[in-house]
């Protein structure tokens, strides 16, 4: 699990660098606040559909895509589940 969350790291700083305003991942103070799933994601542009397509360009494969608020990626026996900011991290049965 400690890759995934690596590989979310990796792709929230690639999205960051392209805005000059906050996006991206929270800490785990707002995070806690916001009381939501295992991350939280804020997207005031469209950013999430930004995460979507960098964490494709590190392996992941599509497991479902409604929008760009609401999408599941699946590599190496994780998935990662995005609904409206809230990240969520389980394994699946490959």
């Amino acid at each position: 699990m400690e890759t995934v969350r690596e590989d979310l790291k990796q792709a929230n700083a690639i999205i960051k660098s392209r805005h000059n305003y906050f996006c991206g991942l929270v800490d785990q103070a707002k995070k806690d606040e916001i009381g939501c799933g295992d991350m939280f994601f804020e997207s005031p542009d469209g950013q999430n559909g930004e995460l979507y397509y960098e964490l494709m360009k590190l392996g992941y494969r599509n497991a479902g895509y409604a929008a760009e608020y609401d999408w599941k990626v699946k590599k190496d026996g994780y998935m990662i589940m995005y609904t409206e900011g809230d990240i969520y991290i389980k394994e699946y049965e490959k």
